[in-house]
């Protein structure tokens, strides 16, 4: 027979356990009633946010849509959300009205199917065109390297090849070699991106990539820090959102242009320029300029103007597009990535 004492804290040890089901029985349907409450209430938001937006009046609508943008923007670049995610938000972004942002009437232009957009660039400095059919190199001379390298991408489906190739010798230009561009930190890197060359023209696309007239000093960390990322963002990422973009990427010299033994210039910083057809026939574009010593793989900070590139290089971009829209775009800076 047990003791009065052992009969204690069994009853005891029952009464703990019933009053724990209890408080988690209360606490259960109290969550329970709470999920369902908040329910309800986030689809009464929701209906009086939707009926304030399709019968509220044009303001209203704006107000909305610069809502969605900033609220998506924000989580867009956040840095802690998996590729799926973002790839999800921007085509929500990509949805929303007036996040294309600023552009200017497109008239004609895009219909050529050219790698140039409104014609080809002007530049102050000796160029020689090289046209490839995966991209055109505007060729400095006296640098001994592209000034601009144009690429016309369409959306396309990522090729399962892997194709290796090393550097090849380009006949137009005679006596250049990758070597040249070695010097302490600085070695030959593709300019015109491998892998997004090679997605839109298989082998050949590989091979005018590894051009040597494509090739430009950077350093190891930039090239393979913050330049892969311009290229993951723009010439990847860009093409698949946008059905077809244009770049145009190159090199920026300080104004006495610091050269090698062997007469190449280092380069002070690198710009891209992206630039989209809108459904609706508008032109935009946004525009970078990275310093060839930055690190890291924030790209906002370095937007910049087609003015500001134009005015360190030397080169008029969009030499056919009519001089007021022209003026605009050039003005123009993002306020963020698209």
């Amino acid at each position: 027979m047990p003791s009065k004492r052992t009969k204690k804290k069994t009853d005891k040890r029952r009464a703990k356990k019933a009053s724990r089901k209890h408080s988690k029985s209360l606490n259960k349907n109290g969550f329970g009633k709470l999920a369902k409450g908040g329910f309800v209430l986030f689809l009464a938001v929701l209906a009086l946010a939707s009926a304030a937006y399709f019968f509220g009046s044009f303001e209203i609508r704006e107000h909305y849509h610069q809502i969605g943008i900033s609220s998506t923007q924000a989580l867009r670049s956040s840095g802690w959300l998996p590729g799926p995610a973002i790839s999800a938000l921007d085509r929500i972004y990509d949805k929303i009205p007036d996040s294309e942002g600023f552009s200017v009437d497109g008239g004609e232009i895009g219909r050529e199917e050219s790698h140039f957009l409104a014609g080809q660039p002007r530049s102050r400095r000796q160029v020689q065109l090289l046209r490839n059919r995966s991209y055109f190199n505007l060729f400095s001379t006296s640098d001994k390297q592209a000034q601009c390298v144009a690429i016309r991408l369409i959306k396309q489906k990522p090729r399962d090849a892997n194709i290796k190739i090393p550097f090849i010798r380009d006949p137009r230009i005679k006596n250049l070699q990758p070597a040249e561009m070695r010097l302490g930190k600085w070695a030959a890197y593709n300019l015109g991106p491998v892998i997004p060359l090679e997605r839109q023209h298989g082998e050949i696309g590989v091979q005018e990539a590894n051009l040597f007239t494509n090739l430009v000093p950077m350093t190891e960390t930039f090239a393979q820090g913050i330049w892969q990322e311009v290229i993951r963002e723009f010439a990847l990422r860009y093409p698949m959102r946008f059905e077809e973009v244009w770049l145009y990427l190159g090199p920026i010299y300080e104004a006495e242009g610091q050269r090698m033994a062997s007469g190449v210039t280092i380069p002070n910083a690198f710009y891209i320029i992206v630039f989209d057809l809108t459904e609706a026939g508008g032109l935009r574009a946004l525009s970078l300029i990275i310093p060839a010593d930055a690190s890291g793989d924030q790209l906002e900070p370095y937007i910049s103007s087609i003015g500001e590139i134009e005015h360190q290089t030397g080169m008029q971009f969009l030499p056919g597009l009519e001089s007021q829209a022209s003026n605009s775009l050039e003005q123009w800076i993002s306020p963020s990535l698209w």
